[in-house]
């Protein structure tokens, strides 16, 4: 998950969407994203694949000031990529 703090922009790590190469472009190539999260969430420990909710949780009132970027996939490609993922592992 990244965040621009300037922006109240958050990219939402959607799981099994290819977020971790996303996630390195937008880091190489905007100097005001990072993965500094913690002074919206009062130091709480935030895990990767947040959701929209918990971010409503954690935002409050300020939530609807704050725009959320997500990449879905297809969802059938999705199933099948999981499956294979729990099955038989990470690819290497």
């Amino acid at each position: 998950m990244l965040i621009n703090h300037r922006k109240k922009i958050i990219f939402v790590a959607v799981p099994k969407t290819g977020t971790t190469a996303i996630e390195s472009f937008i880091l190489d190539n905007n100097p005001e994203f990072s993965r500094e999260v913690n002074e919206l969430c009062d130091k709480k420990l935030v895990h990767t694949h947040i959701s929209i909710r918990e971010w409503n949780n954690i935002l409050g009132e300020d939530f609807r000031n704050w725009r959320f970027l997500a990449f879905v996939r297809e969802p059938i490609d999705c199933v099948k990529s999981k499956y294979k993922f729990y099955t038989e592992g990470r690819a290497y």
